[in-house]
Formats: C-alpha cells, sequence, structure tokens
C-alpha cells in the first residue's frame, strides 16, 4: 500500500488525542507489572527478611533483601507466573506462586509462623515453566543467560542472543533480521521505544552487563507497540536497588587486541534510589571484514548512564535518566584500498534524557506519563587516498518523545489505553568525489553533494484488554497510527490473539492475527528520496513506500 496524503485522518487522531486527553488528563511503552510485598508475624509486626522471586518460563531470577520499616516494591516484572518464597531467621519459609498480569500493582501480604519442630514447604518452580494466558510467541533471555554470554565482537551481546532464537538471522556487520524482515526491529528498553538501526554499525552498542532480562515478541504484539514490528526486543536493566551503597565492575578481553570493562555503584535509603554506570571497549574486529586479513578494523566505544529514582509513600514514583553512548571505529578495507592507504572513519554518538512519573489513582488503576530526548548523530569522514571514492556523510536527529498510559483492572480484564508521538527534525548530508572511473558505469557523476532537513511527525492513540474466561485467554487491541515525514498516511490496526490452556498436559495452544503500520527506515531517507539522485545516473528506480503489514500465526 503505497503511502498518500489523508486529511481526514488527520481529523480523526486530532479528536482521538482530545478524547484521551480528557479522559487521563495527560511512562513509556511497558508490559510489566510490579510487585508490592508486605512481611509480618502472626501479631502484626513487620520483619526484614531475605525473598527471591522466579519464572521458569520467562528465565527471570531476582533476589532480594526485604526491610523491616517499609513495603518492598519489585517494579518491571515481566507478565508471567511466578514462585516467591520469604525466609527469615527464626520464622518458617513461606513460598507462594502468583501472577503478575497488569501494570497495576500487585499486592502480597505475607505472614511468616515461627519455626514449628518440623517445617516442609513444597512449592515447585515447575510450576512456573507454562504462562497459562500467554495468547503469542514470544522468547525470554534471563539473567543467567546474559552472564554467561561471551559475544564474539563487542556490541553484539544481546543481539547474538536475539540471533540464536528461531525466525532471526543475522546479515553482515551485526544487522538483525526477523522472518526475513528489513530494517523492522524495535528495542524498548525500560520501556522508551527505539525504532532506529541497532546493528554495531549504525548505533553505540548496549551493554550487556547492565541488562537483567529480555523479552522477543514475533507475533501477537500489543496495541501500544508499533512503527517497527518486525520483531520486538524488550530489554530489562538491572532494577534490583538494595538499602546502602553498593557496586560492582566486570573486565574481560580476547583475541584482536579485544577489551572491555564495565562498573556500576548505586545507592538506596528511604525510597531515593541513585544508580551510575559506566561502561567501554577497544577491539581491532569490529565489523564483519570483507577480506581475511582484516585491515583497518579497530573500533572503540564508551557510555555512561546516571538515574535517580524517588518512591513516595503514596505509591507515585518519579525517575529521572541520563545516558549517553559513543562509538568510534574504522571502515575494514578491501586489498586495493589498504595498499592505497585508505581510511574512513565513522563516529555515532547519542545522548538520551528522560522522566517518567507514575501515579497511583486507586488499587486498580494506574497513570502513566513520560517523556524523552534523544540527540544523535552518525558522520562518516574519508582521507584523501581513499578510492573508488572519497565520500563524507553527517546524518542526525534530535527525537522528542512523549507518551500518557491509563491502566486498569476491573474483573476478568487488565485494560490500557494511551497516547504517543515522536517529533523529529532530521538532517542528513553527503558528499562524494569519484577517483577511480573505471569502478563506475559510464556516465556516473563525478562530484555530488546533498543537504535536507525535515521534520518528522508520527502520533498515534491505542486501546487494548486481556480477557480472562477460565482456561481461555483472549487479547484484543486497535492501534491507530499517523505517519508525516516525507509523506502522510494513517491506518487503523487491529490484533486479537487467543489461548486455552489443557492443564492436564500442562499444554497452551495459541493463535493470533497482526495488521501493523510499519513505517521505512529513517536512515538515508531524505537522500533516497530526492529528486537529486537523478542527476548521478540516467538510470534511477524508485519503489513506492509500504507501510501496511498483516500477518496470521
Amino acid at each position: 500500500m503505497a503511502l498518500q496524503s489523508d486529511g481526514c485522518c488527520k481529523s480523526i487522531v486530532l479528536i482521538a488525542l482530545l478524547l484521551t486527553i480528557l479522559t487521563v488528563a495527560v511512562h513509556a511503552q511497558r508490559a510489566r507489572g510490579e510487585l508490592r510485598i508486605e512481611v509480618r508475624d502472626s501479631q502484626g509486626a513487620a520483619i526484614a527478611c531475605n525473598a527471591e522471586l522466579v519464572s521458569q518460563e520467562n528465565q527471570f531470577h531476582r533476589s532480594f533483601q526485604i526491610a523491616s520499616e517499609r513495603q518492598y516494591l519489585a517494579h518491571d516484572i515481566p507478565f508471567d507466573v511466578y514462585r516467591l518464597s520469604v525466609d527469615a531467621k527464626g520464622f518458617a519459609p513461606w513460598a507462594e506462586v502468583l501472577e503478575v498480569r497488569a501494570e497495576v500493582p500487585t499486592y502480597v501480604a505475607v505472614t511468616l509462623r515461627l519455626t514449628p519442630v518440623t517445617t516442609q514447604v513444597e512449592v515447585s518452580d515447575s510450576s512456573t515453566l507454562v504462562d497459562p494466558e500467554r495468547t503469542g510467541t514470544q522468547y525470554s533471555i534471563g539473567t543467567r543467560t546474559l552472564a554467561e554470554n561471551l559475544p564474539a565482537q563487542p556490541g553484539r551481546d544481546l543481539s547474538d542472543l536475539v540471533d540464536d532464537l528461531p525466525g532471526w538471522v543475522y546479515e553482515a556487520n551485526g544487522v538483525l533480521h526477523p522472518r526475513g524482515s528489513e530494517y523492522d526491529v524495535q528495542y524498548v528498553v525500560n520501556g522508551v521505544p527505539l525504532t532506529e538501526n541497532r546493528s554495531p554499525a549504525f548505533a553505540p552498542p548496549f551493554d550487556g552487563n547492565g541488562v537483567e532480562s529480555m523479552r522477543v515478541l514475533t507475533a501477537n504484539y500489543p496495541a501500544e507497540y508499533g512503527r517497527k514490528l518486525g520483531g520486538v526486543i524488550e530489554v530489562t536493566t538491572k532494577q534490583d536497588a538494595p538499602p546502602g551503597l553498593h557496586g560492582g565492575f566486570a573486565l574481560g578481553g580476547g583475541s584482536f587486541s579485544t577489551s572491555n570493562g564495565s562498573g556500576a555503584i548505586s545507592y538506596s535509603q528511604d525510597g531515593n534510589h541513585f544508580l551510575v554506570a559506566a561502561d567501554g571497549f577497544h577491539t581491532d574486529r569490529y565489523l564483519d571484514p570483507p577480506v581475511l586479513e582484516n585491515f583497518t578494523n579497530t573500533g572503540s566505544g564508551d557510555g555512561f548512564s546516571g538515574v535517580y529514582e524517588r518512591e513516595f509513600a503514596d505509591g507515585d514514583r518519579l525517575s529521572l535518566g541520563i545516558n549517553h553512548g559513543a562509538t568510534w571505529f574504522l571502515v575494514p578495507n578491501y586489498l586495493v584500498q589498504e595498499d592505497s592507504g585508505q581510511r574512513q572513519n565513522i563516529s555515532n554518538l547519542e545522548t538520551v534524557g528522560e522522566i517518567s512519573f507514575q501515579h497511583l489513582i486507586s488499587s486498580d488503576l494506574l497513570l502513566s506519563i513520560s517523556g524523552s530526548v534523544r540527540d544523535a548523530s552518525a558522520r562518516l569522514a574519508s582521507n584523501a587516498f581513499s578510492t573508488p571514492v572519497i565520500v563524507s556523510q553527517d546524518r542526525g536527529y534530535r527525537e522528542g518523545y512523549v507518551r500518557s498510559d491509563l491502566t486498569g483492572h476491573e474483573g476478568r480484564h487488565d485494560w490500557k489505553v494511551g497516547i504517543d508521538g515522536i517529533f523529529n527534525p532530521v538532517s542528513e548530508k553527503l558528499q562524494y568525489a569519484i577517483t577511480d572511473p573505471a569502478e563506475f558505469d559510464p556516465g556516473t557523476q563525478q562530484q555530488f553533494q546533498f543537504s535536507d532537513h525535515r521534520w518528522d511527525v508520527e502520533t498515534s492513540a491505542y486501546a487494548q484488554d486481556q480477557i480472562h474466561f477460565g482456561h481461555w485467554n483472549i487479547s484484543a487491541g486497535l492501534r491507530f497510527d499517523q505517519y508525516a515525514f516525507l509523506v502522510h498516511q494513517s491506518e487503523l490496526s487491529p490484533r486479537i490473539g487467543v489461548s486455552r490452556y489443557l492443564r492436564s498436559a500442562n499444554l497452551l495452544i495459541h493463535a493470533s492475527y497482526d495488521r501493523v503500520f510499519q513505517t521505512p527506515a529513517m536512515e538515508n531517507l531524505l537522500l533516497a528520496s530526492s529528486p537529486t539522485l537523478d542527476t548521478l545516473n540516467p538510470l534511477v528506480v524508485r519503489l513506492p513506500s509500504s507501510a501496511c503489514a498483516w500477518q496470521l500465526l
């Protein structure tokens, strides 16, 4: 379906935004809930204890301490079935299987009994092997797998693990392709969507040592997810903040002069949480070289992040964060380029500031508001000995993202409505000079210069519901997207998933239908769409942009 202008849809989206704002009164994308845990003895006195939260199905494991003076908050818990166990000196151990199904907090009141002469508690982890209420295809990667992963090349900590999953495959230089889709991977980091290409050549990498868990979706996408839906990779960084001052670091090294390191320091007290982390690497084999000799393939990178979070007594939470990442590397040479002395340098820089506020309206109603500003740039420079072309490029954008959600739980329903928007000034510059005309078709322009700057505006509204009927489960959602960059188009995307849990066989059967509105890749889109390309060569072929797709799984 070709992108085209639709004035009527502009009116519809404005009305939808207005209605939602009036309903919500004005957090980022989330498929996570939270537990609020209180532990007391039989007389009602608070107890300090150790606790553990485990799910075999999604490889989740978190150990933490609960202080006697306050309720413990375990947030950013993926929806699933968990075993919670509590242990305190002088008391009998306690364990129970529970479910996290909505972003509205789940309250858990634990009462510990004094240790009797004989105590036996049997709650098996096997009860968390299958999520009986899941309606779509997803794969989870837990803390242990992340900790044991040793990537062959820096910058691929997370993508190497995703590449091992069914339906995913690598292209050159670490570009992930879900089910053959091109540049349609979306990362969601702590609820913030990243729709740009995150392969090592295009963006600073994530530090795998700071990640607690990942969830990978390839079907039955919630309506809150949009724009890039070939596959969704949800990343949750380490969230546990034990009281007091804590820290840790990791160092590594390998062949091709590879070295890396990371460290983090956290401090938590009286509802205030601080976290500062840094990482860096260097290697002589950053990208996939075109020749065995591995010419000019050095790369370096560093990153820094800081987070402050405040938990208020009434259940509200405020979070502020900043994250900076950078990579610098050389483009690998062919033998003829190495002999000529070619050096092509690329630098990718990214700085993000985030703010989010969560207000607990009632025990069954949660309001989340969030925003972020992302400043990113990618630069390529060539020296005078480059062949067959001397090229320089400068791409950049400053993305503003805002989002508001209202989440509720009522009876069989876990529902959510919300709006979000991306406001993004994009700029691209490119120039080249051909140094070896024999390598190009006759008539190719010997020198070229391009520069353009446009606004990308993408807005959406959505509603979704998870419905439970005994062993039957239904997920239903509707999303409205409007895309306005080089062209304009709007679309409604219905999505539905159904599952049936067979308890006797511990078997889950599910099917889903997704209609998704997928926007074109932003990288070099201004250049590829410019009529100035017609001057480069008499033969120029352009394909119409397509933004709609559907799948039945």
